[in-house]
């Protein structure tokens, strides 16, 4: 997947995982999965009763200087000129400046990505709610066993990102501004791709948001994690050597038997995470 690095670079670098596409809406709430990919919301945890109401933060700035991200991109040329623009009327006309980059994408993979103005709304009352989330979306209006739940989207309106679908590609541009940083020059409104040699994604706005989010992630409690590793190390001679060691690696949620979960036991078998880089990885698979 050619957007591997990109995605765990941005959230190594900025905390926030991005949504695929980045065009796509995610909302403080969302309760979602992981499908092919795809961060897929289901429903919002308004929709499901909840005692007290989800209570969120107003737009939080984020520091712009994360969102200047890349991997593997080198400025090769950069230049200024002048030209008369020929949107005025002849005596109107007045000279003006433009300028020309080129960047050389190193391997595919590699890309730029650049976000201005990034804001964020956080769930501020997550760990009230938390047990009736639980209650009610594994018991008693759902039987989920491996969901998120969305505690924070990032987004802003003006951004950027190029990913090379080959090693050595260039993107060469030109763009109305006398700014020689390379970011800048990427995303400017005015910036005119002249050439995209071998680049596989090429996406900008100065309107349509890029979302990014942040999640809780549902798991077993540690108490009913050691109780069913138990159960595994006990029962050997039920399972290969082999079969023990996958147990490990999965999830042991589906070790959890029809009749050892109700209304009263629910709470105390589920916890709640950060996702984290491990999801990340869940959704390049």
């Amino acid at each position: 997947m050619l957007k591997s690095d990109f995605y765990r670079d941005c959230y190594m670098q900025t905390g926030w995982i991005p949504m695929q596409p980045l065009m796509r809406p995610v909302a403080l709430g969302d309760v979602c999965q992981i499908h092919h990919g795809y961060f897929q919301p289901l429903m919002n945890i308004d929709q499901i009763d909840l005692v007290e109401p989800v209570a969120q933060s107003n737009l939080i700035p984020l520091n712009p200087i994360d969102w200047r991200i890349n991997r593997g991109v080198q400025q090769t040329f950069c230049s200024h000129e002048e030209y008369t623009s020929e949107a005025r009327p002849l005596d109107e006309q007045t000279l003006a400046i433009r300028t020309k980059q080129a960047l050389l994408f190193n391997q595919a993979g590699s890309y730029m990505f650049y976000g201005d103005q990034p804001g964020c709304n956080l769930l501020l009352n997550w760990n009230q709610i938390k047990q009736d989330t639980t209650l009610k979306l594994t018991q008693s209006h759902f039987s989920f066993r491996d969901i998120y739940v969305v505690t924070g989207v990032a987004s802003m309106s003006h951004w950027a990102l190029a990913i090379a679908g080959e090693a050595k590609a260039q993107l060469e541009m030109t763009a109305s501004t006398d700014t020689t940083d390379q970011f800048l020059l990427f995303s400017h409104a005015s910036a005119k791709a002249e050439l995209c040699r071998d680049i596989a994604t090429y996406e900008r706005s100065h309107s349509e948001k890029a979302y990014f989010f942040q999640a809780k992630k549902m798991v077993l409690s540690d108490e009913m994690h050691d109780k069913y590793l138990l159960r595994l190390l006990e029962n050997q001679n039920d399972f290969s050597r082999r079969a023990v060691a996958n147990w490990f690696n999965s999830n042991l949620l589906n070790l959890i038997r029809s009749n050892e979960q109700n209304l009263t036991s629910t709470i105390s078998f589920f916890d709640w995470v950060d996702a984290s880089l491990d999801d990340v990885e869940r959704l390049l698979r």
